[in-house]
C-alpha cells in the first residue's frame, strides 16, 4: 500500500505543472512578434510608405510580390533547423536577425533599401519566426492535448496582435508619429527584448521521461483516454520506422500503411515525404493559402479600400481592431469545435464565412455594415488560424512537424505574396477593388466544399 501511495505521491509531485505550457505563451509572442513582417502589420504603413518612396500600387504591390516570395524560401531551412537544433537557439537567433532588419528598415532612404528590408522582414518575420512559433507548440504536445494547446495559443496570440494593432493605431493616428519612430522602436523591442526573454525561458522539447511511467501506468499509452489529462501532460514518446520496412499481413516487408509506426524511443510521427503524398496535406494547405491571399490582398491596401467606400482613416484602423479581437473570441469557440466535430468541417465552414464576407463588402454603406464585415473577417481568419496551428501535429505526429508546417508555411507565404499585387493591380486598371472581392468568392467556396470531404489522413499511433 505504501509502494503505491509513493508512487502516486512522485506522479502527483511530477506532473502539477507541465513546462509546455510556459512555451505556449512564449510561442504566442513569437507568433504576434511576426508583425512586422505581415501584411496586416506593413497594412498599417502602407499609405506612409507609399508617400515616403512615391510608389504606385502597382510598384509597391509588386515589390511587395518579391520580397514574399523570397522571403518564402525562409520557412524550408528553419523548419529543419528546429528539427535538428531545438526551438531555444533557433527563435532567439531570428528574433535578433529581424528585430535588426526592422531598425535598419525605419533609416533607409532608397528604393533597392527598402525591398532589401522588406524582403529580410518578411523571411525572419511571416516566414522564419512563423514556423518556429507554431512548431514549438506542436513539439511538446499532442493528440487532442494539441488541440487545446493550440486554442489556449491562438487566444493569447490574437491579444498579442490586437495589442500591437491597438498601440500601433493610437501612435499612428491619436500621437501622430511618423512611421520610422515607430518601426524603429518595434526593432528595438525584438533586439533588447523579447530576444533575451526566449534565450532565458524557452525550452526546445520535453524531457523524454517527464511522464511516460505515469501513461504505463494508466494502460494507456496513445494519451488519448482523457481529453483533460492530455491537455496538461504529454504522453510517452515514440520514434517511427519507415513504413516501408514494416511487416504486411503475409510477414514480408511492405507498406500496407500510409504512415510510419511507432516505437519506444522519441518523438513519434510521419516523415515528411509521407505527410505531402496524403491528399488531406494539399486540400488544407491550399485552403489556408487562398485566405492568405485575400487576406494579405486587403490588409495591405485596407485603408485605401475604405476610402474608396467613403469611410475616413479612423474607421479602417477601428475596423481592423474589431476584426483582430473577434478573431480572438472565434478562436475559443473553434477550439472547442475541433474538439467535438471534424477539423477538416470546422474549416470549412470559415471558409463559407469568408466567402460570405467578400459577396458582403460591395453592399457595405454605413458603419454599422462596416463593422459587420470585420466581425465576419475576424472570425473567419480566427478559425482559419486555429486550423491551421493546429492540424499538421493531429494529422502527422511531433517527428518531422517542424518540416511538414514550414512546406504549409512556405505555401501561405506564395500566396499572400501573390495578393497585394493582384489586388493593387485591379485597384488601377479598373479604378476599384471590387471586381477582386466578387471573383475570389466563389473560389473560397469550392474549396469549403473540398475541406468538407476532406478527412485527415488515418493515424496509426
Amino acid at each position: 500500500m505504501s509502494t503505491v501511495v509513493s508512487e502516486r505521491a512522485l506522479d502527483i509531485r511530477r506532473t502539477w505543472f507541465y513546462y509546455g505550457w510556459v512555451n505556449v505563451v512564449i510561442a504566442a509572442i513569437a507568433m504576434a512578434a511576426t508583425f512586422p513582417g505581415r501584411t496586416h502589420g506593413l497594412g498599417m504603413f502602407t499609405e506612409s510608405i507609399k508617400l515616403d518612396f512615391e510608389l504606385s500600387n502597382t510598384q509597391y504591390g509588386q515589390m511587395n510580390l518579391w520580397a514574399t516570395l523570397i522571403g518564402a524560401l525562409f520557412c524550408l531551412p528553419v523548419g529543419g533547423l528546429v528539427d535538428r537544433l531545438g526551438s531555444r537557439g533557433v527563435l532567439t537567433a531570428t528574433y535578433l536577425l529581424l528585430g535588426g532588419v526592422v531598425v535598419w528598415m525605419s533609416w533607409v532612404e532608397s528604393n533597392t533599401a527598402l525591398f532589401v528590408c522588406l524582403t529580410l522582414t518578411r523571411g525572419f518575420g511571416q516566414s522564419a519566426l512563423s514556423v518556429v512559433s507554431i512548431t514549438l507548440v506542436a513539439k511538446w504536445f499532442k493528440g487532442r492535448s494539441l488541440g487545446y494547446a493550440m486554442a489556449i495559443y491562438s487566444i493569447l496570440m490574437g491579444f498579442g496582435f490586437s495589442g500591437v494593432a491597438w498601440l500601433i493605431s493610437k501612435a499612428l493616428v491619436n500621437l501622430n508619429w511618423d512611421w520610422r519612430y515607430i518601426w524603429g522602436a518595434i526593432g528595438w523591442s525584438l533586439l533588447a527584448g523579447l530576444a533575451p526573454l526566449s534565450l532565458l525561458l524557452t525550452r526546445s522539447v520535453p524531457p523524454e521521461n517527464e511522464d511516460s511511467g505515469r501513461a504505463e501506468r494508466n494502460g494507456d499509452p496513445s494519451g488519448e483516454a482523457d481529453a483533460l489529462e492530455n491537455a496538461v501532460t504529454v504522453k510517452a514518446p515514440g520514434t517511427f520506422v519507415p513504413s516501408s520496412a514494416l511487416p504486411t499481413s503475409n510477414g514480408k516487408p511492405g507498406a500496407d500503411r500510409a504512415l510510419a509506426q511507432p516505437v519506444p524511443g522519441s518523438l513519434e510521427g510521419a516523415p515528411l515525404g509521407d505527410a505531402l503524398r496524403t491528399p488531406a496535406f494539399w486540400v488544407f494547405s491550399l485552403a489556408v493559402s487562398f485566405f492568405g491571399l485575400i487576406s494579405s490582398g486587403i490588409s495591405l491596401f485596407n485603408e485605401e479600400i475604405f476610402s474608396d467606400r467613403g469611410f475616413l482613416r479612423e474607421v479602417f484602423h477601428e475596423a481592423l481592431v474589431i476584426g483582430m479581437a473577434t478573431g480572438v473570441i472565434s478562436k475559443i469557440v473553434a477550439g472547442w469545435l475541433a474538439a467535438h466535430w471534424a477539423i477538416n468541417r470546422v474549416l470549412a465552414l470559415s471558409l463559407a464565412l469568408l466567402m460570405a464576407a467578400l459577396l458582403a463588402l460591395p453592399l457595405v454603406q454605413t458603419l454599422t455594415h462596416v463593422y459587420l464585415y470585420a466581425v465576419a473577417m475576424g472570425i473567419s481568419g480566427g478559425v482559419i488560424a486555429l486550423v491551421f496551428f493546429a492540424i499538421w501535429g493531429q494529422a502527422f505526429g511531433r517527428r518531422e512537424v517542424g518540416r511538414i508546417q514550414g512546406i504549409a508555411q512556405m505555401l501561405t507565404v506564395l500566396a499572400s505574396a501573390v495578393g497585394p499585387l493582384l489586388f493593387g493591380s485591379c485597384r488601377d486598371y479598373t479604378g476599384s477593388y471590387l471586381p477582386m472581392f466578387l471573383g475570389m468568392a466563389p473560389i473560397a467556396f469550392g474549396l469549403a466544399v473540398a475541406c468538407w470531404w476532406t478527412a485527415l489522413p488515418k493515424k496509426n499511433w
